[in-house]
């Protein structure tokens, strides 16, 4: 009884969770390795990294302080919160989408910006909804590893229906497919599970005030550590991956 009693908890719930989240992330990469040719599996790797870098901001500046400022400064407004988190990180997903986009197609020439935008947003997305239940519990922090196991179980079965066709936009358009229902599964829970339907204001995600508010808090809380993490992505691939996009122009 003791034992289904702490299986059962916010702890392995979200101890399961990284398990699965890493299982996406590491076990995907290995996988698209053993079907990919060599030449479509380079490419993968430099459009993965451009992906790694805009996910390193748009987590630590929209994701991450959730778990401080969720139920710290916003809890009486939290979704409210949420939706003007959302659509900053949106905004600024399409704006860094766009930017690396431009240095992605030197190197990768055969992709759509759509697909490679939609992949950054469903990927961050989840974190999002992830680290609101784990920091505000609306709902039970039960459903980030179900909505994690679905991400896998789509993303997948996809690349295994598509094994002997597989493309770079095949691969992202599966990526995305595997984010968005998984950030949709959030959406459907958390509309039929909380008082979303009651609390959430018009005129509080319309009031720009709120928007900076939001965003110059995270970023106040984030800029420390953006700065190590992606000091840390030049280090380790940027520099090569910059190096080899400006020495083909």
């Amino acid at each position: 009884m003791n034992f289904r009693s702490n299986f059962f908890n916010n702890k392995y719930f979200i101890l399961t969770d990284q398990v699965l989240t890493s299982l996406m992330n590491f076990g995907s990469v290995l996988v698209l390795s053993t079907v990919l040719n060599e030449t479509v599996f380079s490419e993968f790797v430099v459009l993965y990294s451009y992906s790694t870098l805009i996910n390193i901001i748009l987590t630590t500046v929209f994701s991450a302080p959730i778990l401080v400022f969720g139920i710290k400064k916003w809890d009486s407004e939290k979704y409210n919160y949420l939706s003007v988190n959302i659509i900053c990180f949106t905004i600024f997903n399409i704006v860094f989408s766009i930017i690396s986009f431009f240095f992605l197609r030197i190197q990768v020439t055969q992709i759509f910006l759509l697909n490679f935008l939609l992949m950054n947003f469903g990927l961050t997305l989840v974190e999002i909804f992830k680290r609101f239940i784990f920091s505000n519990k609306v709902i039970s922090t039960g459903f980030a590893p179900v909505s994690s196991l679905l991400m896998n179980i789509v993303f997948f079965s996809g690349i295994y229906v598509y094994k002997d066709a597989l493309s770079l936009n095949l691969i992202l358009v599966v990526y995305w497919v595997a984010y968005l229902l998984a950030s949709l599964f959030f959406v459907i829970i958390i509309y039929y599970k909380t008082d979303i339907k009651k609390e959430l204001s018009v005129l509080s995600i319309f009031n720009k005030d709120f928007y900076t508010s939001v965003f110059f808090t995270h970023f106040k809380y984030a800029k420390w550590i953006l700065a190590g993490a992606v000091s840390f992505w030049v280090y380790t691939q940027g520099i090569y991956i910059f190096w080899q996009s400006f020495w083909r122009i």
